[in-house]
């Protein structure tokens, strides 16, 4: 498998707004909630600077989302692992995904 890559440029986000930025299988479009749960297999960071891998809550220091920054993540299915990038910075490393599902780019507002 290719190794993606997608990224995107926060252009509006409200003082106290909300957005997270992953992945999650194919179901993920039926997700209700701000932050998708484990079912979906979503692996996300925030806007809070928290990062989420299967559903779950990993950390909560990371660096904060802003208007204006660019967030990008590459995908690396043969080490099973997520790298999250923040103005094209390294910022947070999920590992462990399944790699027998289909994933998709998703994007979650507050």
């Amino acid at each position: 498998r290719d190794s993606p890559y997608f990224e995107l440029t926060i252009e509006t986000l409200a003082r106290d707004g909300f957005i997270m930025i992953g992945i999650g299988n194919a179901e993920v479009h039926t997700a209700v909630g701000q932050i998708p749960s484990a079912e979906y297999n979503h692996y996300a960071y925030s806007s809070t600077g928290e990062a989420y891998a299967g559903g779950k809550l990993v950390r909560k220091d990371l660096p904060r989302i802003n208007m204006g920054d660019r967030v990008g993540f590459r995908m690396l299915f043969e080490v099973q692992r997520i790298v999250f990038y923040l103005n094209s910075r390294s910022v947070v490393e999920l590992t462990g995904f399944p790699t027998y599902e289909d994933y998709y780019p998703c994007v979650s507002f507050g």
